[in-house]
Order: C-alpha cells, then sequence, then structure tokens
C-alpha cells in the first residue's frame, strides 16, 4: 500500500520530492494542535468565524445573511474539494502482482509449468 501510496503521488503531477511532501503533512498536522474552537465558547466562535447567532429585526436567524455568503463566495470561492487523480487501472493490476508473496506464486506456477512439460 506505501508503494501504491507513493506512485499515486508521483502520477498525481504533485512534482514535490517526498521529503518535502512529508514536512508539508507535518506542518499541517502541527496546526491541528492550535484549534481552539471546540473549546471557546458558542459566541466567541460566532465572532472569531464572523457569523451571527441572531440578526436583531429578522427573528431567529442563525449564520451569514444572504449578502454575507455571496461575499464569502466571491472571496473564498466555492466550499467544495478538489477530486484526486487515481491510478490507471493497468498501473493498479500491476501493483497486485507484485509483492514477495507474488512472487512466490509466480515462480510455483513457472515451476509447474515446467514441470508439467517434462
Amino acid at each position: 500500500m506505501a508503494e501504491l501510496a507513493r506512485l499515486d503521488g508521483l502520477i498525481g503531477g504533485s512534482g514535490n520530492k517526498p521529503a518535502a511532501t512529508m514536512s508539508n503533512a507535518v506542518a499541517q498536522t502541527e496546526k491541528i494542535r492550535d484549534w481552539t474552537e471546540h473549546v471557546i465558547g458558542v459566541e466567541a466562535l460566532a465572532d472569531k468565524l464572523d457569523t451571527k447567532l441572531k440578526v436583531p429585526g429578522q427573528g431567529d436567524f442563525f449564520g451569514l445573511t444572504e449578502k454575507d455568503a455571496a461575499d464569502r463566495l466571491k472571496t473564498n470561492g466555492p466550499n467544495q474539494l478538489t477530486e484526486k487523480k487515481g491510478l490507471p487501472w493497468y498501473i493498479r493490476f500491476l501493483l497486485c502482482m507484485t509483492g514477495m508473496f507474488n512472487y512466490l506464486l509466480w515462480a510455483g506456477s513457472i515451476l509447474c509449468f515446467i514441470a508439467y512439460g517434462v
């Protein structure tokens, strides 16, 4: 599986060296330690995220107004994940045919073929 992930990274076109990718992963993981959203109060969280718990004069409205949502859509873009490019089927097939146990099976099948032919 590690080889599959490594090849997937190479085919994905990232161009990064494995060490650079690892350091980026570590840096992203370290950012998680700075998350405080789960321990602060609801009002402080609403202030931090620039949203409103209740809009005066509009009843029980929670979240962003239509204008705020449109502004954030312009500045941040749509809230969607990018699709990760996967490995082609023939590379996945070849990866399934390699490995220590698979080499033993290949050697056994070749020996059986030779023994049957003799």
